[in-house]
């Protein structure tokens, strides 16, 4: 991050913004400042439990400040989410397969859709999530191409390209 820019990102920064807080933490992370980064990745894991790539961080971060209760209390939750998860998981994979199983439609007359054509803002939005701004930043501008005119993709696509420029490494003086 370019020196400056954090109190700038705190400025955009809000609780109803956990994609923006958790670039914040990262960026707090690269100029040293570890107990501020861990306590916007904790505020940012507490609000989707479903981060788990965020609260691995909050783990590595406090064994490396030395809190194990919180490591330990967030590796707990870990391991109880990612089990259901896969168990979850499991589960539906069974039930495809038992429904292909049943169909008994000949391969020629199966519907061939490219997957451009499931592409929604919420996909994008579930990119920005998991923190990987440049598949979204491409994935929104494929969505663009196909509904130019769309509002939430637009701003979606201004968001996370202010994301990657807060990311952006600072240029040698």
């Amino acid at each position: 991050m370019r020196k400056g820019r954090i109190k700038e990102a705190k400025g955009l920064c809000h609780k109803d913004d956990p994609d923006l807080a958790y670039v914040l933490g990262l960026c707090m992370l690269e100029e040293g400042l570890k107990e501020e980064a861990l306590e916007l990745l904790m505020q940012v894991a507490s609000s989707d439990p479903t981060l788990l790539g965020v609260r691995r961080r909050v783990v590595e971060l406090a064994l490396e400040l030395g809190m194990e209760d919180v490591a330990a209390q967030t590796y707990a939750f870990i391991n109880a989410h990612a089990f259901w998860e896969k168990e979850e998981l499991m589960d539906a994979v069974a039930e495809v397969e038992e429904v292909v199983e049943e169909a008994e439609t000949p391969e020629e007359d199966l519907l061939v859709l490219d997957e451009d054509d499931f592409l929604t803002v919420e996909m994008v939005e579930t990119y920005v999530q998991q923190c990987l701004f440049e598949e979204a930043l491409e994935q929104v501008e494929k969505l663009l191409e196909k509904e130019p005119d769309n509002q939430r993709a637009l701003e979606l696509k201004e968001r996370i390209e202010r994301y990657l420029s807060l990311l952006e490494p600072e240029e040698p003086s």
